[in-house]
């Protein structure tokens, strides 16, 4: 009747391993994964914006696992429990996304059109603006990704001369480059005139690439023409320079170069010497030709005193001078002409001489011849 209890104790047996085999991103392997190493730094592509799908590969079995997970540029805590509920590893993945690092453009436009051989790795341009151009040109660009950030600084020299500079700085700040642009307005080099004038009348003979002009005036002119001009194009600064029968005109092209015009006036001068008339006591001369530079004028017998000699001049701008020489000389009328000329009429005067050859009486002593 004696009796004996076995007692059988069951135990189970736990393996404590909290190690994952692997961890997988988007069906991936973990670089370098190690069960081990529980950290571990991942940078994703630019512009990722969410997070890769974890995978968990379990060690051993009747693991679990809790997975915190952040944003893009967080961390991701993987909690491990191993079997025996007590032991517990932790992996860290340390998330990143790589930042741009793209600081150049893809394109440069000047009024919406592309500039002329723009290249990404070419950082100064000079864009030559046409003769006239009074409106800059508005520079805008194509950035090389959406994650650039572009500022653009106007500089404005003169006139003729603005700098565009674009500084490009790229999502990651340490990326940056600088582009310049020299805008330039091209000057005027126009240092001609189209034409000038003479009292409004076009120059005879003119060229615009000449510039001397001699203008000979008719005999008697009293005032010179009034000169003016057409100028060559809009950008000139022309300035007339009047100095008695000279007018220079004084043109500056809007490049600075110079050309000066010169219009002289020659007024002509008479030569004419001939007299219209010549008169003796205001009867004019017998066979007056104004041609003729010689004249004989017989005076009466017994004549002592010149008759008045007068006479009308051929010009008004004559001169003339008289050189008397008495009743039995030359009278001579000297003519100077407009231009210095000189001619000379000469009336040779003469006394008629008496033809009487009788005697009014004949004394004798003292006593008249009777008859």
């Amino acid at each position: 009747g004696n009796t004996v209890d076995y007692v059988i104790t069951f135990e189970t047996l736990y393996t404590g391993n909290a190690t994952l085999a692997g961890i997988t991103l988007d069906g991936e392997m973990l670089d370098e994964f190690a069960p081990e190493t529980t950290e571990y730094n991942v940078e994703l592509p630019v512009g990722t914006t969410s997070l890769p799908a974890i995978g968990i590969i379990n060690g051993a079995d009747a693991q679990s696992t809790n997975v915190v997970t952040g944003d893009v540029n967080g961390d991701v805590i993987i909690t491990v429990t191993a079997d025996d509920g007590v032991t517990t590893m932790e992996y860290t993945i340390h998330f990143t996304v790589k930042l741009s690092e793209v600081d150049t453009l893809l394109d440069i436009q000047a009024d919406g059109n592309s500039i002329e051989g723009f290249d990404p790795n070419t950082f100064e341009y000079t864009l030559d603006l046409p003769v006239g151009t009074r409106v800059w040109p508005v520079i805008t660009w194509t950035t090389g990704d959406e994650y650039q950030t572009v500022v653009a600084e106007e500089t404005l020299v003169d006139d003729y001369n603005k700098v565009v500079t674009l500084n490009v700085t790229a999502q990651n700040t340490a990326f940056t480059n600088v582009y310049t642009l020299n805008l330039v307005v091209e000057k005027s080099a126009v240092n001609t005139l189209k034409d000038i004038q003479l009292d409004n009348i076009s120059l005879e003979g003119f060229a615009e690439e000449t510039n001397d002009y001699i203008v000979e005036l008719p005999i008697g002119t009293e005032k010179y023409p009034e000169v003016t001009y057409t100028q060559g194009d809009e950008y000139q600064v022309v300035t007339p320079v009047v100095e008695d029968n000279k007018v220079t005109i004084n043109v500056v092209a809007e490049d600075g170069s110079v050309r000066n015009y010169t219009v002289e006036f020659v007024i002509l001068h008479s030569s004419n010497t001939d007299l219209a008339g010549i008169y003796v006591d205001y009867e004019l001369i017998d066979g007056f030709n104004p041609v003729e530079k010689e004249y004989n004028y017989v005076l009466p017998y017994g004549t002592t005193e010149l008759p008045v000699v007068t006479f009308d001049l051929g010009e008004q701008w004559q001169v003339v001078e008289a050189i008397d020489n008495g009743v039995s000389g030359d009278y001579i009328l000297k003519v100077i002409a407009e231009d210095g000329t000189t001619n000379s009429y000469t009336i040779h005067f003469s006394v008629a001489k008496s033809n009487n050859a009788l005697l009014s009486l004949i004394l004798v002593g003292e006593e008249v011849i009777p008859n």
